[in-house]
């Protein structure tokens, strides 16, 4: 059984995609404080970079974004406003820009709008290798989409084949109602730089993380607070609220499953290869290194034969890591030195191929003598690795990652308390600022149905008792 596990709370969501084996395949961290891919900004331009390779623009609320500058276009002049689209953003590197872009790509389960193209579009589907549809079907989710289309590309997506012609035209309306808010911000006179359009929240996000698919089960943990709201979404999503299952063991959603336990394997920075083995993983300035671990595997017999072993193993399990934690940037694998020529090839070629379903295609650079293979891929959106707090990401993104797992320790803890009495926190002065800005010790106390009090901690953690 395929499931999709969400563990919604106040200021994160995270999701895991389990397949029929309950192997992890995807993983999701989504934190409402980070600078969302898919927002769009009316932005200020504040100035060219030196090398002419893009600009550097103003986006509102503190946040510095950077337009690379592309083949035939010209760069905004200094002052100028710009509609931009978030692409990416690496807490790991809180002073660098986020990466923006001119074109604006609005995303839903079932369809995309593309405001650069007009009329109903099936190459997606075409694309992604699904039976072709009938002439009567394609007939009918054209005439339903046409009046859209007419303003505005709308390309449709797999999932769409196996829904209704006024289920996909309801997702294109409520796009198409968000691109407006757009043109309508575009069309003010106001200069001031400002975020005009959110990106997709959490839940929307594990949804896009299906990719089309439709899973036999969607577990899902959250407060009594946010019950209302997750009906609500899902009931825009008929082909998945069937598939609905809410989590009400005391046992942690992500603990039942042992999700818990494959994110810690991966904090210890080690992942399993299948057959022995292990990938070392670590944050990097230009993205990030895996390090095919081969000693317990190659003590006896053909060396040469159990490395080239290992390595086709490891290659497919680095490609599945690669996707399942989003990486992006420049990605390093050191595999074990293979001496013959023709096994160097076969290798690359299986890397090659193992990167071949990513909807991303990440250009694979080979693989040279001494066994180092590179992967450009693009970066999109948060990298689940940073925020897990894994080796080499900064200490105060462990900081926040730990302060959410307590949290989520205190949510446990508050099903149990029956006094009436407030929770006590015992909180550092850096995790006092993060509970109380922006108001997430409010909405953590509301959604536990009960109060919570801050005492001081020496050492900077956060622990919670009923008082």
């Amino acid at each position: 059984m395929q499931r999709l596990l969400i563990s919604c709370w106040p200021g994160e969501c995270r999701a895991a995609l389990l397949d029929a084996a309950g192997r992890l395949n995807r993983l999701l961290v989504h934190r409402d404080h980070h600078p969302a891919s898919g927002a769009v900004h009316l932005a200020r331009t504040r100035a060219t970079a030196p090398d002419a390779s893009g600009a550097f623009l103003d986006l509102g609320g503190g946040i510095t974004g950077f337009l690379k500058r592309r083949a035939r276009s010209r760069l905004p002049a200094e002052g100028a406003m710009e509609r931009v689209q978030i692409q990416s953003f690496d807490p790991a590197e809180p002073g660098k820009a986020v990466r923006v872009a001119r074109h604006i790509l609005l995303e839903g389960r079932y369809l995309d709008l593309d405001p650069e193209r007009r009329g109903v579009m099936f190459e997606r589907i075409d694309d992604e290798g699904m039976p072709p549809l009938s002439s009567q079907r394609r007939q009918g989710l054209e005439a339903a989409l046409s009046s859209i289309g007419e303003r505005i590309g709308v390309r449709l997506k797999r999932a769409a084949a196996a829904v209704d012609e006024d289920v996909a035209a309801a997702e294109a309306a409520r796009l198409d109602g968000h691109w407006r808010m757009v043109e309508a911000a575009m069309r003010s006179s106001s200069r001031q730089a400002r975020r005009i359009l959110a990106g997709p929240d959490g839940l929307m996000r594990a949804v896009l993380m299906l990719e089309g698919a439709t899973p036999d089960e969607i577990r899902i943990e959250h407060p009594a607070v946010m019950a209302g709201a997750i009906r609500s979404f899902f009931a825009r999503y008929p082909d998945l609220a069937d598939r609905l299952a809410a989590h009400r063991e005391s046992t942690p959603l992500f603990e039942a499953f042992g999700v818990e336990d494959r994110i810690a394997t991966l904090i210890d920075g080690d992942w399993p290869i299948e057959g022995g083995g292990a990938l070392h993983l670590e944050r990097a300035r230009l993205g990030w290194v895996i390090d095919v671990d081969a000693v317990a595997r190659t003590a006896r017999g053909d060396r040469q034969g159990l490395l080239a072993g290992l390595s086709t193993r490891a290659a497919q399990t680095a490609a599945d890591l690669v996707r399942m934690l989003d990486l992006g940037g420049l990605i390093v694998i050191d595999f074990p030195t293979l001496s013959e020529p023709k096994a160097r090839r076969k290798l690359a070629e299986h890397l090659a191929q193992a990167l071949a379903d990513d909807p991303l295609r990440p250009d694979c650079a080979g693989l040279n003598r001494h066994g180092i293979a590179s992967i450009a891929r693009t970066r999109r959106g948060v990298a689940t690795a940073s925020l897990l707090g894994l080796p080499g990401v900064p200490s105060f993104l462990h900081e926040e990652a730990h302060l959410f797992e307590d949290l989520r320790r205190l949510a446990g803890k508050a099903r149990h308390v029956r006094t009436g009495e407030p929770l006590e926190l015992a909180v550092g002065p850096s995790a006092r600022r993060r509970l109380t800005d922006g108001g997430l010790l409010d909405r953590w106390a509301e959604a536990l149905g009960v109060g919570i009090r801050l005492v001081g901690s020496r050492d900077g953690g956060i622990q919670g008792e009923a008082s």
